[in-house]
């Protein structure tokens, strides 16, 4: 967690970038969920597979940052200061918060723009 703090950078690149991507989905497909034709279920469904697969390649955002890390982690390992495994996974735990952060940002922003459902009710 000292690393989000001491370099916020990371969360607030993800949010800023994230927050830009739900918005334009839901500009392309603004109002989506109040049509019940053919076109809309298509639509639905490219939907899903626009957020699943640009979503995806948004994680190139944290490379800069890991990248600057790695030297500190390759030494602190070289020191046996600690095993990867470990690192590994204090930085899993520790993404935990602002990974839900950024889905319930953008699942908000999606699920409002594209009137799915009434998102307060589903969270």
């Amino acid at each position: 967690f000292l690393n989000l703090w001491f370099n916020p950078g990371i969360l607030f690149t993800r949010v800023a970038m994230y927050s830009m991507l739900a918005l334009m989905v839901g500009g392309l497909f603004w109002e989506l969920g109040e049509r019940d034709d053919y076109e809309s279920i298509l639509s639905r469904a490219a939907v899903l597979f626009y957020c699943v697969a640009f979503f995806i390649f948004m994680s190139v955002a944290v490379l800069p940052f890991t990248v600057i890390e790695r030297g500190i982690v390759d030494k602190e390992v070289l020191n046996d200061y600690y095993h990867p495994i470990a690192y590994q996974m204090a930085q899993g735990l520790a993404s935990i918060p602002g990974t839900g952060l950024l889905a319930f940002l953008v699942s908000l922003i999606i699920m409002t723009m594209l009137k799915f459902n009434d998102p307060f009710w589903y969270f």
